[in-house]
């Protein structure tokens, strides 16, 4: 069983945008990234309550504790 570790920086709306769907998808389209980030989250789960990925609200997201790898391989 792996685990990694990302610092907890906040990755804007706007750089998770441009990084996962290109330059074509507008900064206003904030409802796309929300729905995807709550698609993850139901897919990665918790560890014993604890949410893998925190909202920075009117700002982006951050990784809140080291992801096992095994265990989001098992799902």
């Amino acid at each position: 069983m792996s685990s990694f570790n990302i610092p907890q920086k906040v990755l804007s709306y706007a750089v998770l945008l441009r990084n996962i769907w290109g330059t074509h998808l507008l900064q206003g389209q904030n409802d796309t990234l929300r729905v995807t980030v709550a698609h993850l989250r139901r897919k990665i789960g918790t560890n014993a309550g604890q949410q893998y990925i925190g909202t920075d609200v009117g700002v982006g997201y951050r990784w809140l504790s080291p992801v096992i790898m095994h265990a989001l391989l098992e799902q």
